[in-house]
């Protein structure tokens, strides 16, 4: 993938499956055209269950945040328009477009047929890190992560992060 035209997407769950009964609780995502954000979107979802405690001192995402927001039925239809037909990209991406994006899509009925970059991978073969986390690969290059797990601020930085890739392949 040597263009720099794609869609980031990041998200914030209560958990590790959906088959669990785990819920994505935020969306974010950011167009990118030419190397440049040129769109965001950025979105609470109200999982209509209680936010485990340990996902809120992860992400500092708590009840009263969400309570009231949109549920996911409204919200990741927009996400799937945002996204189009771009090329996706996400920070392990097996876990949020292969576990849960994939998952919610389908029990909507959307198709999603998006080409998947996942930067992890990309970053273990192009990138020496001590790890291969978000903020730590950030950090090695220099990559403003204020915010982590919060959404739309990871997938900035995954973009910022991409771009770094995309420069060394």
């Amino acid at each position: 993938m040597m263009e720099k035209n794609y869609v980031v997407v990041d998200i914030e769950t209560t958990g590790f499956s959906p088959l669990k009964g785990n819920r994505i609780i935020e969306v974010g995502a950011v167009r990118v055209r030419d190397g440049v954000i040129v769109d965001r979107l950025s979105q609470l979802i109200d999982p209509e269950l209680p936010i485990p405690e340990h996902i809120t001192r992860i992400t500092g995402i708590n009840d009263s945040m969400v309570q009231g927001m949109p549920t996911a039925d409204v919200v990741i239809p927009r996400l799937y328009e945002f996204i189009g037909n771009d090329v996706v990209v996400a920070h392990n991406a097996k876990f949020d477009w292969g576990t849960f994006l994939s998952h919610y899509f389908s029990q909507m009925g959307l198709m999603a047929f998006n080409k998947v970059v996942c930067t992890l991978e990309l970053s273990k073969r192009y990138i020496r890190s001590e790890n291969y986390k978000l903020g730590t690969l950030c950090s090695g290059l220099g990559i403003n992560l204020n915010n982590a797990h919060r959404a739309v601020y990871d997938a900035e930085a995954t973009a910022y992060l991409m771009n770094c890739i995309v420069d060394r392949m």
